[in-house]
């Protein structure tokens, strides 16, 4: 089973409110969403306590999230998630379902709403039928960005991070933390890193409206 955590707070320096722009009649974070919904058991999305927009907003619209105090801490974020919701564990247990859940872990970025689903998929195949601990992209177009894990992997790897690798790992990339401490990884390169399908700014959003348009105006 698999459960997609998106990372997402209110907080955003370049775009204000980003995750509730609203592109072509839906905002960004519901794209995000929408896209994953099928190939997965459960959306959650990890928050901070400081980001009341994205709760309210998650609660009005029945999507499970949870906020940690320390919004600039990613790593606990994810991993308070996984504690709470006992995805460790094999089983997602509280108030939000009672549906049993196994311990793959999508892991997905809140400013990324033109995700490849099948890039995804691939990622997946790879994942179970090779036993990888970490499935990662690389080189693949800005905004395609995932990574997928066992959720006891993660947090065995979290037990064993010094504070310096933590802060690596929230502040400048995470992958190489898993190389390091020897688990079995994968990377997923498409050797096209330059396009760009994430939004960050206003010029990125109009790109994305734009684009999304044109995706529909195609089906």
């Amino acid at each position: 089973m698999i459960v997609a955590i998106i990372t997402v707070r209110d907080k955003s320096t370049r775009l204000d409110n980003k995750w509730f722009a609203d592109i072509n009649g839906k905002p960004m974070l519901q794209y995000i969403i929408d896209v994953v919904k099928p190939i997965v058991n459960k959306v959650i999305v990890a928050t901070s306590m400081n980001s009341p927009k994205i709760l309210d907003y998650c609660t009005k619209s029945s999507i499970c999230a949870y906020g940690v105090e320390n919004e600039d801490d990613v790593l606990l974020r994810i991993r308070t998630v996984i504690e709470t919701y006992k995805l460790g564990e094999g089983e997602l247990k509280n108030q939000f379902a009672l549906a049993p859940l196994g311990n793959t872990i999508l892991r997905l970025w809140g400013d990324n709403p033109f995700l490849n689903l099948n890039l995804i998929k691939y990622g997946l195949k790879c994942k179970d039928r090779e036993s990888f601990d970490y499935v990662f992209t690389e080189s693949v177009p800005k905004g395609w960005n995932f990574a997928m894990f066992d959720a006891r992997k993660f947090l065995q790897l979290c037990d064993e991070m010094s504070s310096i690798e933590k802060y690596h790992w929230n502040h400048v990339e995470e992958n190489s933390c898993w190389v390091s401490h020897g688990f079995n990884v994968k990377p997923i390169s498409m050797g096209i890193p330059s396009d760009l399908y994430t939004v960050d700014t206003s010029k990125d959003l109009e790109k994305a409206s734009l684009r999304r348009l044109f995706v529909k105006c195609r089906k």
